[in-house]
């Protein structure tokens, strides 16, 4: 179960950055948060897991960054910020 949230979340998440709805964005962001709690709460995280939860955080990130910097009118400039933010998220 967990997984499939990751991964529905990860769908979301990518279909916002090309350009989809803003609640796509928004549910991709609560499913990134409660996946972990799911898999805690029913005792079944796995290194599989966390690996797939940091995989697609890696990989929205740079597309969100860009997206939310590309509204505000600054292009793709947000890409710069990519690499801190995933360090941020890391600790």
């Amino acid at each position: 179960m967990p997984d499939a949230v990751t991964v529905g979340g990860y769908a979301l998440g990518l279909w916002w950055a090309a350009g989809g709805p803003t609640w796509a964005g928004v549910a991709s962001i609560v499913a990134d948060e409660i996946d972990g709690r799911i898999a805690r709460g029913m005792r079944a995280t796995t290194e599989h897991g966390s690996a797939l939860d940091w995989g697609a955080d890696v990989t929205l990130t740079p597309f969100a960054m860009a997206r939310l910097s590309r509204e505000i009118g600054y292009g793709n400039a947000g890409l710069v910020a990519a690499p801190v933010a995933l360090y941020a998220q890391a600790r």
